[in-house]
């Protein structure tokens, strides 16, 4: 019954033959799979080079691809290629988390070097939240979360209308230039940032002129 799927995994190691076939099932019963195209400053992993899902890669607070020489100073990269869609913010992303030690936040929300950057405040003193949650997994989750908004607004939207509309309205942000690419039919496109980084209220106004 899902009409969305966020997927914060990643290997190439992965057996293809086993995956792909749920993410085909998943693709014939109309569910928006957005997947993490993983943090190693380099090619996308599978499964978020699979074409049926939308890889979703990470943007800084300048509004660039996350690189290790962005100016939050965390020293990885937010994976890049042929396969990507768009980007959304990765970057000391706060959410919520698992409380005791299991959790990130289990100190209180005290110092912690995370990402090569020593942070004297890493979330609140319940441990209920994590204020510096980065990644690829944190960007992809917005992906969904506009995924789900676009749905809930307009219940017939198929999964393929709902990607139209994610890809044609991102911002064309960052230092790459954006070009017209051959199989990316929504718009101008590159390798660094896919259609650019997610617009909600633009994706918004495309389905209601006069929602906001």
């Amino acid at each position: 019954g899902a009409r969305v799927i966020s997927m914060s995994f990643g290997w190439n190691a992965w057996d293809p033959n086993i995956i792909d076939p749920a993410i085909q099932n998943a693709f014939d019963n109309n569910v928006a799979m957005c997947v993490a195209t993983h943090n190693h400053n380099g090619a996308i992993t599978y499964p978020a080079t699979n074409p049926l899902v939308m890889a979703v890669g990470a943007s800084d607070q300048a509004d660039d691809r996350k690189s290790p020489a962005s100016p939050d100073g965390e020293c990885w990269g937010s994976n890049f290629g042929p396969q990507i869609s768009v980007v959304a913010p990765g970057v000391r992303v706060p959410t919520t988390d698992v409380q005791g030690n299991n959790g990130y936040n289990n100190n209180g929300g005290g110092a912690m070097n995370w990402a090569c950057v020593n942070y004297a405040v890493t979330g609140d003193a319940a441990g209920d939240y994590i204020f510096i949650f980065d990644g690829t997994s944190a960007a992809t989750p917005h992906v969904a979360g506009l995924a789900a908004l676009l749905i809930s607004y307009d219940n017939s939207l198929t999964h393929v209308a709902v990607r139209e509309i994610i890809e044609e309205t991102a911002d064309k942000v960052g230092t790459t230039a954006y070009a017209i690419t051959p199989g990316r039919p929504n718009g101008t496109w590159n390798q660094n940032m896919g259609y650019g980084r997610i617009n909600v209220r633009r994706a918004l106004r495309r389905l209601s002129k006069h929602w906001w």
